[in-house]
């Protein structure tokens, strides 16, 4: 087992945004969806934790991450697939296939309030912050975002 599956074994839990294709996935109507097929590849779905292949259709959707009140409670835009998604299967695990970006590491303490924002260079670092985030009494929940575009990847939060 690798070191990081210890440490991650069974203090956290890994949330993956699941969709079907039918009317009000968005609950705001002001926010509908966007059908879109993407060309080349390589963006970051959020269903299953996984970048989109070359030709794959997906939906932009307006998304408010879990685990957040009041002023940090964002709406931003993620990818979905445009069809029904099983999710990410391995929720004990850091999804290696979003390893090899670069991440903000965000905790929010019981207030809402964003308590801690790290900027790490992959994956490794990543699971490497969260540990030491979660591991902290105030942070409720830990999301992970993108660098570049700042979009929401996903919410981890501590077993306790």
């Amino acid at each position: 087992m690798p070191a990081y599956a210890r440490a991650f074994e069974p203090k956290l839990r890994w949330e993956a945004a699941v969709f079907d294709e039918r009317p009000g996935i968005d609950t705001a109507p002001q926010f509908p969806p966007r059908a879109r097929v993407d060309d080349e590849g390589g963006s970051p779905l959020r269903c299953c934790l996984r970048d989109t292949t070359p030709g794959e259709r997906m939906l932009l959707i307006a998304y408010t991450p879990p685990g957040v009140t009041g002023p940090y409670a964002e709406r931003g835009p993620v990818f979905v697939h445009a069809a029904p998604c099983p999710g990410y299967p391995d929720v004990d695990r850091y999804p290696a296939a979003l390893g090899h970006r670069r991440q903000i590491v965000r905790g929010y303490d019981r207030a809402g309030n964003m308590a801690t924002a790290t900027l790490v260079a992959d994956g490794t670092e990543a699971e490497q912050e969260l540990v030491a985030v979660l591991g902290r009494p105030d942070i409720q929940v830990a999301h992970v975002r993108n660098v570049a575009a700042g979009c929401y990847n996903f919410a981890v939060w501590p077993l306790r």
